[in-house]
C-alpha cells in the first residue's frame, strides 16, 4: 500500500514538473484562480473587472497595468521570474493583481488626469513646447509614484492578509533591483531619475543608507519629500 502511494506521488510530481511555467500561469485554471481572488477584493465595492494573462519575456515588458476595467498581467515579468519557486512566483503574480486592483478601487482615473492638467495650467507661464513637454512628464512621473504609494497603502489596510503580503513581496524585490545612489551616479542616471528611485525605495520600505557625500544632495531632497509620502500613505 505504501509503495502504491509513493508511486502515485511520484507520478504527480513528474506530471507537475512536465508543465511549463507558461502553461501553468497562463492556463484557464490559473486565470480562474486569480479571478476568484479579484472578485473577493472588489465585490464589497461593487466593481467588476476582467483579467488578461500574457507571457512576454522582453526585457522592458510591462509587468502589469489596468485601464480601470481590465487587469493585464505579464506572467513572465522579471520581478516574478526572479523568485526561485513556483509558489513564490504565484505569490508575486497575486501581488501584481492586488496592486492593479487597488488602482481600480482607489484611483479616480478621469478626475486625476483632469486635476493634473488644471494644476499644470496654473503653474506654467511659458509656451515653450520643449519645456512644457518635459515638465508634464516630470509631473506625471511624480504623480504615478505617489499614486502607487497611496493605493498600495489603502489596499494593505483593507486587505492586511495574503494580499498585503504578496504586494510587499514584490515591493521588496523591486527595491532590491534599484541600484545604490553611488551606482546610479556612476551609470550616468539623470538626477531626477535618481530622486524618483529614492522615492520608490522609500515607500516600498527599503532603508536608504548614506554611503558618501556624493549622495547627500539626493538624500536631502528625499527628506523634504518624506512628509508628503507619509501623508498620502496614512490618509
Amino acid at each position: 500500500y505504501k509503495g502504491q502511494i509513493g508511486s502515485i506521488n511520484s507520478q504527480i510530481e513528474n506530471k507537475k514538473s512536465s508543465i511549463s511555467e507558461q502553461e501553468l500561469y497562463c492556463s484557464f485554471y490559473y486565470k480562474r484562480y486569480l479571478t476568484n481572488i479579484a472578485e473577493t477584493i472588489t465585490k464589497r465595492y461593487g466593481r467588476a473587472l476582467n483579467i488578461f494573462l500574457d507571457w512576454n519575456t522582453k526585457p522592458n515588458a510591462v509587468a502589469a497595468c489596468t485601464n480601470d476595467k481590465t487587469i493585464y498581467i505579464n506572467c513572465a515579468n522579471k520581478i516574478t521570474a526572479s523568485f526561485p519557486t513556483r509558489q513564490l512566483k504565484s505569490d508575486s503574480l497575486v501581488g501584481f493583481l492586488g496592486h492593479e486592483a487597488a488602482h481600480i478601487l482607489f484611483t479616480d482615473f478621469l478626475a486625476s488626469e483632469k486635476h493634473i492638467a488644471e494644476e499644470i495650467k496654473k503653474i506654467l507661464t511659458t509656451e515653450d513646447k520643449g519645456f512644457v513637454g518635459s515638465f508634464v512628464r516630470i509631473v506625471h512621473m511624480l504623480h504615478n509614484i505617489l499614486e502607487d504609494a497611496y493605493v498600495e497603502a489603502k489596499m494593505c489596510e483593507k486587505f492586511p492578509g495574503s494580499i498585503a503580503e504578496c504586494i510587499q513581496l514584490n515591493n521588496m524585490r523591486i527595491a532590491e533591483y534599484i541600484p545604490s545612489i553611488r551606482k546610479q551616479i556612476e551609470y550616468g542616471y539623470a538626477k531626477f531619475s535618481i530622486i524618483c528611485n529614492l522615492l520608490i525605495q522609500y515607500y516600498k520600505g527599503e532603508t536608504t543608507n548614506v554611503l558618501g557625500e556624493c549622495e547627500k544632495e539626493y538624500l536631502d531632497v528625499l527628506q523634504e519629500c518624506i512628509p508628503f509620502i507619509e501623508h498620502i500613505t496614512t490618509m
